[in-house]
């Protein structure tokens, strides 16, 4: 599913790159696209309909420190170890708008005791230690 929304959404963007400029009529079919796409996508319609009311804007930030917290995951998931992820997140470059490590850390601690972990390593063939 989020690969398909990823192709479609990255087709829009294609489109609009192939525009010699960007006018209001090609931003809106754009955003027809995006709405189209998202629903498709089976994502929730309020959602939608709220992205596109405050004019389909990203918090940059807030995306940029979800796609951190998913990649600190998804190295927890595969190594299973607390100690091994707080020494690598202890050692990664602070960036501006970037969690502090203690932020990381706390979500992380919230995943390792989730049943969605457990759930994951599970249906990926990963034993959790005793």
């Amino acid at each position: 599913m989020f690969e398909a929304l990823s192709d479609k959404l990255r087709d829009v963007l294609k489109g609009l790159r192939g525009e010699s400029r960007l006018t209001e009529e090609n931003i809106d079919a754009a955003l027809r696209h995006v709405r189209i796409a998202l629903l498709e996508a089976d994502v929730n319609y309020q959602v939608v309909k709220r992205f596109i009311d405050e004019g389909a804007k990203a918090n940059i930030k807030r995306w940029n420190q979800a796609v951190e917290l998913s990649a600190c995951r998804a190295g927890l998931i595969v190594s299973g170890d607390l100690d091994i992820a707080k020494k690598i997140i202890g050692a990664e470059p602070q960036m501006p708008g970037d969690l502090s490590a203690a932020d990381k850390m706390k979500e992380l601690l919230l995943y390792f005791v989730s049943e969605h972990y457990t759930q994951v390593r599970k249906a990926l063939g990963l034993t959790i230690a005793a």
